[in-house]
């Protein structure tokens, strides 16, 4: 497993994606000043194959446990992947996200930002099957394996503005 650092984000329903990437965009120039290149801000919407994709690309997938999930019909494909009908979980798909990506000098790329997930999963006949627990809310949680400070100092305006809600970084001195 090894060494990481872990973050979730969380900014309110009430958050206008516009609003988001104003922030975003404002982080990015922070980041590019760090050295971070390429860098992108992006907006959208998962609302086709393609795109829903892309958006489980993007960060760490969310996942739900529910029992209420176990030897069920099948929930809405474009909701879901990685179904799992003994154990009762999936993984959810977010329905929009406001992203920053930067790229460091070994050219990997790391995500900060928001997603927006669905409140319930639901079946093709839109019988509710589970409750996702993330809220209405806008939600992103991921983690980096490297000490490099530059990571926390993006985490760190995200702090300022009050949308981090967890941190967990094994790289700090105890």
């Amino acid at each position: 497993m090894g060494l990481t650092y872990q973050f979730t984000i969380k900014a309110p329903a009430s958050a206008l994606p516009e609003d988001l990437e104003e922030f975003l965009k404002d982080v990015e120039l922070d980041a590019k000043r760090a050295g971070f290149n390429p860098t992108l801000v992006l907006y959208a919407q998962f609302d086709t194959a393609p795109r829903r994709e892309f958006a489980r690309r993007l960060a760490m997938s969310v996942r739900v446990n529910d029992a209420r999930l176990k030897d069920v019909s099948l929930p809405l494909p474009e909701m879901v992947w990685d179904l799992d009908p003994i154990q009762g979980s999936c993984r959810i798909t977010p329905e929009e996200g406001v992203i920053l990506v930067v790229t460091d000098e070994r050219r990997c790329e790391t995500c900060f930002g928001f997603l927006r997930y669905p409140e319930q999963v639901i079946d093709m006949n839109g019988k509710v099957l589970a409750e996702t627990n993330v809220g209405p809310g806008w939600f992103f949680t991921d983690h980096v394996k490297s000490p490099d400070p530059r990571f926390r100092r993006i985490i760190a305006r995200f702090r300022e503005h009050g949308f981090v809600v967890e941190e967990q970084d094994d790289f700090a001195s105890k």
